[in-house]
């Protein structure tokens, strides 16, 4: 069977999905029957994310937009060739299933994560007049 479920490791899997809709599969019956609007809106998203890097000054900010762009990117591809984003990541433990996701959503996570970061430790102190 082709959906059969690769076990890597005890806690992590290779299972092959398809998510229709937004982040988590939210949206899914959305997606299903407006791929192109989601495609649409995330291409837009990704032209605003493409205009903050370009605004900015700080090396940290270039590079966690760059990471959310080229993931935000691989998920446009895949929509646009297989309708759906393909997502493979299986972790797990016990009865307790992440939700599966893909390599370009771990970009997307990790430029997320890395902007908070940057927002909240790497604070300038504001100048006074």
């Amino acid at each position: 069977m082709p959906y059969d479920v690769v076990e890597i490791f005890p806690f992590f899997n290779i299972r092959l999905g398809y998510n229709t809709g937004v982040s988590f599969s939210l949206l899914s019956s959305f997606g299903a029957n407006n791929a192109w609007g989601i495609i649409a809106l995330n291409v837009v998203l990704v032209g605003l994310l493409c205009y903050w890097a370009y605004a900015s000054n700080k090396r940290v900010e270039i590079i966690a937009y760059a990471m959310i762009i080229g993931g935000a990117l691989g998920n446009i591809i895949d929509r646009i060739f297989m309708g759906a984003v393909v997502d493979f990541l299986d972790f797990h433990y016990g009865g307790w299933h992440f939700p599966t996701f893909n390599g370009a959503d771990t970009f997307i996570t990790l430029g997320v994560m890395l902007l908070f970061w940057d927002a909240i430790f790497n604070k300038k102190t504001a100048e006074t007049p």
